[in-house]
């Protein structure tokens, strides 16, 4: 009886064991994945921040300037000719669009198409996305 007592001791020591060095490598992967999470995450922070900084730099805010110049002038050109009551229209489109739709220029302000109420339509923000800025794309 004791020889078989001391055997299953030693199973349930040898069990225990086991079970301890599976353990140690499983927090040992938890703690590298906490690790890798808090990297990115820093990594996401720190850039978020330097993308503030330089928008509040001189240099940021000279950029950001250029840009709203740049489409100023692509939307004035894109209206060119485009009549008073014409213009009330397109305004009369925007604010009719259904829920769950985005207008979008059937052809790009960017490819050279005009602000008139004939390049407009009703896209859902998905179809919209995928269209991007092209000239022959196509409904699903």
């Amino acid at each position: 009886m004791e020889k078989e007592d001391k055997e299953r001791m030693h199973d349930i020591q040898s069990f225990i064991e086991r079970c301890k060095i599976e353990l140690s490598k499983e927090i040992g992967e938890i703690h590298q994945k906490n690790k890798e999470f808090t990297l990115k995450k820093n990594s996401r922070v720190q850039c978020i921040e330097s993308r503030k900084k330089y928008a509040e730099s001189e240099k940021g805010i000279e950029a950001r300037k250029r840009i709203i110049d740049n489409r100023r002038e692509r939307f004035v050109k894109a209206c060119e000719g485009v009549r008073w009551e014409e213009m009330r229209l397109i305004k009369y489109f925007y604010r009719n669009c259904p829920k769950g739709y985005e207008v979008d220029h059937i052809v790009p302000l960017s490819k050279g198409g005009t602000h008139t109420l004939s390049n407009l339509q009703y896209l859902r923000p998905d179809q919209n996305r995928k269209k991007a800025d092209s000239m022959d794309w196509e409904y699903e």
